[in-house]
């Protein structure tokens, strides 16, 4: 390569690095070690009910675990009144105590100031021509400051349900 080229070359990859730079900023990229997933463990396959357990060190009073099965949690910034606006559910929309508990379980997301939550049912997500796959959950958990997401942070733990063949 003629040193022309190369010089083009290396001022073209120094400016994808310094616009790269500008995409990255504001975002935590530290690993939040506040909460931590005692069980089930990543992985593991369960009976139901079963309880998910989690420890916490370090959070702070007044936040609610939001813990969201088999879906995206809350965008952070966001309240929970934003699920029903995302869902276009108007019924819902138009009423002061919704997202209510109800309304929430029936989306998959739970709200709890302990740190544990026992799940007695789950849907089987296997495939229906594959009876014998395996029947994989995630739950996140974030954290919330009344109806609001606080933070990026979130923990995710995968786990498989065992189901009869």
């Amino acid at each position: 390569m003629s040193n022309h080229r190369k010089r083009g070359f290396t001022a073209g990859v120094a400016a994808l690095l310094a616009l790269t730079g500008c995409g990255i900023r504001d975002i935590n990229l530290v690993e939040d070690r506040r909460i931590h997933i005692d069980a089930p463990h990543d992985q593991q396959l369960v009976r139901l009910p079963m309880t998910l357990r989690w420890s916490a060190r370090g959070v702070g009073p007044g936040l609610t675990y939001a813990v969201f099965l088999d879906r995206p949690p809350l965008r952070p910034g966001k309240t929970l009144k934003s699920l029903a606006k995302d869902a276009e559910d108007d019924a819902c929309m138009a009423r002061p105590d919704c997202p209510d508990a109800a309304w929430l379980a029936g989306r998959g997301v739970y709200l709890t100031e302990n740190r544990s939550l026992v799940l007695a049912a789950l849907a089987d997500r296997r495939p229906e021509n594959r009876p014998k796959a395996r029947d994989g959950h995630e739950a996140v958990i974030v954290l919330l400051n009344g109806t609001r997401r606080v933070g990026e942070s979130s923990w995710y733990r995968q786990f498989y349900i065992e189901r009869g063949r």
